[in-house]
């Protein structure tokens, strides 16, 4: 095995062998034996092209998926702005605030906007995780709006999925939105799916 990629082609550029680890060494002479006229270089050359196709597709589907949650968030914003400037969210006095719904309240009686009792409990750790994840906070106040209007106060998770869906969330952050609502005891599980408000 000599300096070149192979042991018949002047042309390349020259690899001393010394210089690359044991495996690659070894890998070479071995295909050096199969077929005289393989070429390291190339086969490295190779290689690479086919780690770039692999990058370029990766960073692809990342940007597809920054793009789609972009979108969401472009849509949940308009939808939220929407309620805002409708009267009812201003004159209803069942109707809770989004930021309500979650953490402890500091609005004094003559607020318009239902107040929570101080006496509720979430755990420190489903609060944090609402904090952090805007599209969790509010794909919660969706579910818990339908619930309000809906008949009975029941809703099935079925009937999430299809609220939430609307305005761009999917399954995965409907039922992570589900899962935290009973974790910090705002909603139950009354069984084959139906779910309501926790005492």
């Amino acid at each position: 095995m000599d300096e070149l990629g192979s042991s018949e082609d002047s042309t390349k550029i020259r690899i001393d062998p010394d210089s690359l680890p044991i495996e690659i060494r070894e890998l070479w002479e071995n295909m050096l034996r199969i077929d005289p006229s393989w070429n390291l270089h190339d086969w490295l050359v190779e290689r690479a092209n086919e780690e770039m196709e692999l990058l370029v597709s990766k960073l692809n589907d990342e940007q597809i998926k920054l793009e789609h949650k972009q979108h969401r968030i472009e849509r949940l914003i308009e939808r939220v702005e929407r309620q805002l400037t409708e009267p009812k969210r201003i004159n209803d006095p069942h109707q809770r605030n989004l930021f309500d719904a979650y953490t402890q309240p500091t609005r004094k009686e003559k607020d318009v906007e239902i107040v929570i009792s101080s006496d509720t409990e979430f755990p420190p750790e489903d609060i944090d995780a609402v904090d952090d994840d805007p599209i969790l906070r509010i794909c919660c106040e969706h579910i818990l709006q339908g619930m309000e209007e809906s008949q009975d106060a029941v809703l099935h998770e079925d009937e999430m999925m299809e609220i939430c869906s609307t305005i761009g969330f999917d399954s995965r952050e409907v039922q992570e939105a589900i899962d935290h609502l009973v974790a910090s005891n705002q909603i139950v599980h009354l069984g084959d799916g139906l779910f309501g408000f926790a005492d």
